[in-house]
């Protein structure tokens, strides 16, 4: 049985082009926020964008070379990495298997976001003025 999925009108194609602009690094959860540029005919130049909350594992493929895949239990000591994002923006995102999405960044890294095989809550996404919370495949009881 499937855990929680993005539905296929979720504003995924709303990430492209924001801006890594802040990591936050807890215990049990990393925090990506992001920024968009306007349009340059308006007085701000930078207005809010998405944020992501990860709970479960991710797996950093930088530019080819090599990945990384991060346990939450590992969040503390590893997820420092991510700080490579800063400032990168984002090209495309993908949608995979098991309700997991890869994210493309424009420095040829990209981030995987997986989900937790039990069926737990795995990440949370807030674009464009939505929210969802996705979870991996349960198993039957």
């Amino acid at each position: 049985m499937l855990g929680f999925a993005i539905p296929p009108e979720f504003p995924l194609a709303d990430l492209s082009g924001q801006e890594v602009t802040q990591v936050c690094i807890g215990l049990s959860q990393v925090q990506i926020q992001f920024y968009r540029q306007r349009q340059s005919d308006t007085p701000a130049r930078w207005e809010a964008g998405a944020r992501i909350d990860v709970e479960a594992a991710f797996t950093l493929h930088m530019g080819g070379s090599h990945s990384i895949r991060v346990e939450p239990i590992e969040f503390k000591l590893s997820a420092g990495m991510l700080a490579g994002l800063l400032g990168e923006a984002i090209v495309q995102v993908t949608r995979l298997s098991g309700n997991e999405i890869q994210i493309q960044f424009s420095n040829s890294h990209s981030l995987q976001l997986h989900t937790d095989p039990q069926g737990f809550e795995s990440f949370h996404l807030h674009v464009g003025g939505e929210s969802i919370t996705v979870s991996g495949a349960r198993s039957a009881a």
